[in-house]
């Protein structure tokens, strides 16, 4: 039985062969880097729409001429002359040795650029000054100069625009990606966790604090780059704003009464908020709330990001905004000082603070924009600066 049940059974069909499955072809795009000491992103019209650091990574996405479609990191799409791309981040070996083969003056001086701008050592700066007067500018030879003998020990405050952390940064660029650059600069911080530090406010007298922690940190979203970032624990006075960090005694200017408003912070903030809600009841979405005093009263900044059509781009880009400026009398009363609508071009900075900041007989500013805090001169040059995590973006 067991033989006949074996004859009359069915052998199983075989399984039918399927195709391979289809792999799509994904194109791999370009990526080039930004061979400039800074390189203006712009739209299809020439508008600027942002700024970008040396060696930040591009992605190509299409070319016109002399220039390429170009998208950064953080998804932004623009245009950029393709004469200031190349394939790999630049050094600044690289940068000095185009500098010293360079045959035309100019190009010499954007050469020392970049490697300023990737390593500003003395011998950088001492080449780069003596550029700008080979070339007629002494007014820009003086300013680095004057960054040479700025006090190392004196830092902008990093970032305060965006959350409540009284920061400091040490950028290390796109050439600290080696263990032994970041820890170069990190012995040149001279500064641990817990040392005692000294804080300038933009009103009262100098505040003493601490070093909280100290850590790497990705410093701009846009571009990457990366940072030692010192985090202080500090009390500030109402309504002020962090400028400077000193890691040793401060200068006797920064022991000066900075007198407040007559109106207290809480009041000035609260009638200026008032005084949007008025002006745009339907308003939800405002940011920036900055209050700055302004000859002994207040004036307040506030921007509302606008959903802007963009056809060139195929999509919505919330690049714009309607950027106010609110100023109040001494009677409390607030009123528009301007009303503006514009893209993220880096608008005219607040002035923080003004005088002779590092005890050397020069007087300087402190100022603030929604990308960077910075140290400059009475001629508007920047002697040392702080990019915040979003310039460019």
């Amino acid at each position: 039985m067991f033989s006949l049940l074996l004859a009359c059974s069915t052998p199983e069909a075989p399984a039918p062969v399927l195709p391979p499955p289809v792999v799509e072809q994904v194109p791999v795009l370009e990526q080039r880097f930004v061979h400039a000491s800074k390189l203006n992103l712009r739209d299809k019209e020439g508008a600027k729409i942002g700024s970008l650091a040396i060696n930040t990574p591009l992605t190509l996405q299409g070319e016109e001429g002399e220039k390429v479609q170009v998208m950064v990191a953080n998804g932004k799409v623009g245009w950029v002359p393709k004469e200031f791309l190349g394939a790999a981040p630049m050094t600044p070996d690289q940068a000095l040795a185009e500098a010293s083969t360079a045959t035309d003056l100019q190009a010499k001086v954007s050469a020392l650029q970049r490697a300023a701008a990737l390593q500003p050592s003395v011998e950088t700066l001492t080449a780069l000054a003596e550029a700008y007067v080979d070339v007629g500018e002494p007014r820009k030879a003086t300013v680095v100069r004057s960054q040479m003998g700025w006090p190392q020990h004196l830092r902008p405050i990093s970032d305060t625009f965006w959350n409540d952390e009284v920061a400091v940064e040490w950028p290390i660029g796109w050439d600290g990606d080696t263990d032994q650059n970041k820890k170069r600069i990190r012995r040149s911080m001279k500064l641990n966790q817990g040392d005692s530090v000294w804080v300038l406010p933009s009103i009262g007298p100098v505040v003493q604090g601490t070093v909280r922690e100290i850590s790497l940190r990705q410093t701009n979203d846009c571009s990457g780059e990366e940072a030692w970032v010192a985090v202080l624990d500090v009390t500030l006075p109402p309504g002020a704003t962090a400028t400077l960090m000193s890691a040793q005694p401060p200068p006797e200017s920064w022991m000066q009464e900075r007198p407040s408003p007559a109106i207290p912070y809480e009041t000035a903030k609260k009638a200026m908020l008032d005084k949007l809600k008025e002006i745009d009841p339907d308003s939800q979405d405002m940011d920036w709330h900055q209050l700055w005093p302004d000859d002994g009263l207040w004036r307040g900044e506030y921007s509302e990001y606008l959903e802007e059509e963009r056809p060139e781009w195929g999509e919505s880009w919330n690049g714009f905004h309607r950027h106010y400026v609110l100023q109040m009398d001494a009677a409390g009363q607030v009123s528009v000082a301007s009303e503006e609508v514009h893209n993220n071009d880096v608008e005219e900075p607040n002035v923080l603070i003004t005088g002779d900041l590092a005890g050397t007989g020069v007087q300087v500013q402190v100022v603030a924009d929604s990308c960077q805090s910075a140290v400059r001169t009475a001629e508007g040059y920047n002697l040392l600066s702080s990019t915040y995590r979003c310039c460019g973006c």
